[in-house]
């Protein structure tokens, strides 16, 4: 139930209008971050999926901490996440509320037409 009711908070986190997403892509293929907090801690995941199912996905997650005078700091990072076709990605890590964060995912698709960069945005605040 308690894993449940995490899930449902993410997804409403993710159709939220107060949370500004960005993704770059070069490639066949899909980059969707998403960032929602369930109290102190943050849900950080990350789906990518690619045109071909045999493309090869490669990509580190990054949650930065963003400062009152706009510095960032890492919070966590989460690398050497790979996947072929598809890669889906959840972790948790404490925060602090009243505390603006942002996701970042970054990597690369290889596939038959060469290697992509995925770069993808989104940031939010924990209440």
């Amino acid at each position: 139930m308690k894993r449940m009711v995490s899930v449902f908070a993410l997804v409403a986190m993710m159709l939220s209008t107060a949370v500004t997403a960005s993704a770059r892509w070069d490639g066949g293929f899909r980059c969707s971050p998403a960032l929602g907090f369930s109290g102190t801690t943050a849900t950080c995941a990350a789906t990518v999926v690619a045109d071909e199912s045999s493309a090869r996905i490669s990509a580190t997650m990054t949650l930065y901490r963003i400062h009152a005078n706009g510095k960032r700091t890492t919070a966590a990072t989460w690398s050497n996440l790979t996947g072929t076709g598809r890669l889906d990605v959840s972790r948790t890590v404490k925060v602090e509320s009243g505390t603006k964060y942002q996701l970042v995912i970054s990597g690369t698709v290889t596939d038959s037409n060469g290697s992509h960069t995925i770069s993808a945005v989104k940031t939010a605040t924990c209440p």
